[in-house]
């Protein structure tokens, strides 16, 4: 007589055969999960190395890594008035240098201006309230005091503009600007590893598990095995100067996707300021930036929409010391920072009677 097996024996072999399977891989997701130190992602590891004996190193712990950014500010940071060289306001819960949260929904008649840039945006070494950003804002309310007016801090130490392209692709849309104001062009010729901020957001890309498995330690670390290749020896600049001009375009594009107009600050720096007598010089960044601005026009103006950062340090030149418009060799000082400001304001104010600002 032959003997019938069950469907519960094959039931119990599946099941055996599965654990066998399963509980190592839990195991493993487990001690991955406790154990496996999560290590920073590429640039902000570099951005680490680069910082490391150094006071701005302070500067690590008020990040978050990003996907898209490489960092990011941290949400909701706030340090102590005598801490140096970041303290007090850094962010506010949506990583943004704000004071207060910015709404979802724009009041009746609100104009937004979303200010992206690198150090000299954030503002450091200042108080928030201390940024450009900050000081056109004030100025543009006291013009405007029947229209609400956001000038929305969005600048990050550190970044390039292909950083702020990137933002402006991915988080911009969600603050709904009117206006986008571009100030970068002082990290960008760096060099950390040979390769540029393109091939390294590839490389991260490469290095992301799909949205599904984010969750999955497993897969977290086997997908860090990708993108894994050894960068170009060589001094190759984070975004090369001819990169830095394919930028500025893509940003108009996606500028111009979110409905909204572009402005160019062209900031200067104590190079900028020649001995009496000698002749202007600009760098090659800089040059890109006039001759993207002098393309641009905002509705209702009749000027370039450029604000030469340069020019105004250099008026100030005649009558303040270096060291009061310039804080080091290229962070702006709160006097300089009021004075373009007002250059910028000036810039505006056609644009935003134009669009009923009272």
């Amino acid at each position: 007589m032959i003997e019938r097996r069950g469907p519960s024996r094959w039931r119990r072999r599946l099941a055996l055969s599965v654990a066998a399977v399963v509980v190592p891989l839990l195991a493993v997701e487990l001690v991955l999960r406790v154990a496996a130190r999560e290590q920073a992602p590429i640039r902000l590891a570099q951005l680490d190395e680069v910082l490391a004996n150094d006071p701005r190193a302070q500067f690590l712990e008020l990040v978050v890594p990003d996907g898209e950014t490489f960092w990011r500010l941290a949400p909701g940071v706030r340090l102590e008035q005598d801490r140096r060289p970041f303290f007090g306001l850094v962010s506010n819960r949506q990583g943004l240098r704000e004071e207060r949260e910015i709404a979802a929904a724009k009041a009746p008649g609100e104009q937004r201006i979303l200010c992206l840039g690198d150090s000299c945006t954030f503002g450091y070494l200042l108080r928030a309230e201390e940024s450009w950003v900050a000081a056109v804002e004030r100025r543009l309310q006291a013009q405007f005091p029947a229209t609400p007016i956001e000038c929305i801090n969005a600048g990050v130490p550190g970044w390039t503009l292909f950083q702020g392209w990137r933002f402006l692709e991915t988080r911009a849309a969600a603050l709904h600007p009117d206006l986008v104001v571009l100030n970068f062009g002082w990290n960008e010729n760096v060099s950390w590893d040979g390769s540029s901020d393109f091939d390294s957001h590839r490389r991260l890309q490469a290095q992301q598990p799909p949205a599904w498995l984010a969750g999955c330690a497993i897969a977290r670390q086997l997908w860090k095995l990708r993108g894994l290749e050894q960068p170009a020896d060589g001094k190759r600049p984070r975004v090369a100067p001819e990169e830095f001009g394919e930028l500025l375009e893509r940003c108009r594009a996606t500028t111009r996707a979110l409905g909204a107009e572009l402005v160019v600050i062209v900031g200067g720096a104590r190079f900028n300021l020649p001995e009496p007598g000698a002749k202007r010089t600009i760098n090659e960044y800089q040059k890109r930036q006039y001759d993207f601005g002098a393309t641009l026009k905002l509705t209702g103006g009749s000027e370039p929409a450029v604000v030469d950062g340069v020019g105004v340090a250099l008026v100030l030149a005649r009558t303040l010391k270096v060291e009061e418009l310039f804080l080091d060799q290229t962070h702006p000082s709160a006097k300089l920072n009021e004075a373009v400001a007002e250059v910028l304001a000036a810039r505006l104010t056609p644009w935003l009677k134009g669009r009923g600002a009272k």
